[in-house]
């Protein structure tokens, strides 16, 4: 590739044009309003030289600098290799707007009064946040401040949706002690191309404490070239509302390059008037993401926990009685499992249906969850087809139905870690959903314990009380007979009622979830 660019002023520039080139192997592209005033590669035909005929601009630009890049094989090239050409006339321009490292200190005090922020995450107010954009609008100019928790870039986007692709972008960089800003246009097939950045004024920048921070003024319209050969413009007049979109991500080594941001971008609940100044809220993941995670959790968290715990250390509970013809405790057991059931459908439906394509972005968790969602059809079914008590094959569907079950509640609970341990994710939602599903497990293990524990302590204590009744029966010369007194369980049996601590379990559980539901709609 082969460009012309003025060797002083605004090197964004693209001048003169190219009229003669060997056909066989180059062609010319027509960028940022320009006509064929860049070249680059027809095939990859080897070749050991080319002429070129380019032509100056009628109005001289000053010194001409050429900016090549080519290609020897695969792992062999060269990146923005210069030759100078000299101008026998240098004429004075206007000089390009440069960034500033003086930067003065954001004031956010100022948010929801003079001016309007967009924060993340939501329970941030300002330098707390991971990252954020203000802006403020006076006469025909907005004012923007920005900050990313990171070194590399930072970057708002303009969009008339809530999806990447036809959005104007602004982003400021940083690689060291150079800073740079830029202009940029998000195309349909999510790249994004640099712009001119002339337009922009009042530029600072700066990056401390591990923060990028950077204030720029720009007009209420600009516009962007598109299209092939940048034959046509597209204005973005932040007079009229659009989505705010924030990113971050790194830059290539040495250069003002953006790299690709894994992290999905921050986007407004809603459209953003640029005359106000309310607080904007955002999320990285769209609202049907979230969706498909809040049913995983409160069916894995939740439902399904406490219909195991039911099943394992109440089935004497609830004094016996029954319920469409079938114990409490079962009825409750059966209930909890077919909705965490038919939870797991809805958000299986809702992801890889509605949502589509989130499986190459999230590829271990797709996978657990396929296994998830396979396992608890498969114990749906089993739950159905039960044998009849006293079968042979009764004890055999016991043991199975309670090994697929705690299997499948511990697959889901590493697949909630893999969800939010994605490269996809902010940092901050990592973070925090990690101390909520640490805990989560924590307390489920030590409920697990104190259960068990608590069943022990009662057989053995009716069983105590068993053999003090029929020493007394024996006593007296009687026979205990086949049926014990009403006060008297089953060894064997669990807790014959549902105590404080099934109720305490069932709270905690409640606010566990509650605390992993946050993770989701609080970033």
């Amino acid at each position: 590739m082969i460009r012309a660019r003025p060797k002083y002023g605004d090197t964004e520039k693209i001048v003169g044009r190219f009229i003669d080139w060997p056909a066989n192997k180059i062609q010319t592209l027509d960028c940022l309003g320009g006509v064929k005033n860049m070249i680059t590669h027809r095939n990859n035909a080897p070749v050991p030289y080319i002429d070129l005929t380019w032509t100056a601009p009628n109005v001289s630009v000053g010194d001409i600098e050429f900016v090549i890049s080519f290609v020897e094989e695969f792992t062999i090239f060269w990146v923005d290799e210069i030759v100078e050409l000299s101008a026998v006339e240098i004429v004075d321009e206007p000089p390009t707007e440069e960034l500033s490292p003086t930067f003065e200190i954001i004031d956010w005090s100022a948010c929801g009064n003079s001016k309007g922020c967009f924060l993340y995450p939501r329970t941030c107010s300002g330098h707390d946040c991971y990252a954020a954009v203000t802006f403020k609008t006076t006469n025909d100019t907005v004012e923007f401040e920005m900050f990313g928790s990171q070194e590399g870039y930072v970057s708002v986007g303009f969009s008339e949706d809530v999806h990447m692709g036809n959005d104007e972008t602004i982003t400021c960089t940083t690689g060291g002690s150079k800073h740079a800003i830029q202009r940029g246009y998000n195309h349909e097939e999510l790249y994004n191309e640099r712009q001119l950045k002339y337009g922009l004024f009042d530029i600072q920048g700066t990056y401390s404490d591990g923060r990028l921070y950077c204030r720029y003024k720009r007009p209420l319209s600009m516009f962007v070239y598109i299209g092939e050969g940048h034959k046509a413009k597209h204005y973005y007049d932040l007079s009229e509302e659009f989505y705010l979109m924030l990113a971050w991500g790194p830059i290539y080594h040495g250069t003002e390059v953006m790299g690709i941001h894994k992290v999905l971008p921050l986007i407004s609940s809603q459209k953003v008037n640029f005359q106000s100044h309310g607080i904007v809220r955002g999320s990285s993941l769209p609202l049907l993401t979230q969706t498909h995670g809040a049913l995983m959790l409160i069916g894995w968290m939740w439902l399904v926990c406490l219909a195991t715990i039911v099943a394992r250390h109440f089935k004497q509970g609830f004094k016996n009685k029954e319920a469409c013809g079938s114990k409490i405790w079962f009825q409750i057991h059966r209930t909890l499992t077919i909705l965490t059931w038919l939870l797991t459908v809805a958000s299986f439906i809702l992801i890889f249906v509605v949502v589509d394509g989130l499986t190459e972005l999230a590829e271990v968790h797709s996978y657990l969850g396929i296994t998830v969602m396979s396992a608890s059809t498969i114990q749906v079914a089993m739950g159905l087809l039960r044998p009849k008590p006293g079968s042979q094959m009764r004890t055999i569907f016991n043991w199975g139905h309670w090994f697929l079950g705690k299997s499948t509640i511990i697959i889901a609970a590493v697949t909630f870690f893999f969800a939010f341990n994605n490269e996809i994710i902010p940092q901050p939602q990592t973070y925090f959903a990690n101390i909520v599903l640490g805990v989560y497990v924590g307390i489920q293990v030590l409920w697990e314990l104190w259960f068990e524990i608590s069943k022990k302590f009662v057989s053995r204590n009716h069983s105590e009380q068993y053999k003090l009744k029929d020493m007394s029966k024996k006593s007296n010369g009687r026979s205990i007979g086949k049926k014990l007194d009403d006060d008297y369980v089953n060894p064997s049996s669990s807790t014959p009622t549902p105590d404080k601590s099934l109720c305490l379990y069932i709270i905690s559980m409640i606010i566990m979830t509650a605390a992993a539901l946050a993770s989701i709609f609080i970033f």
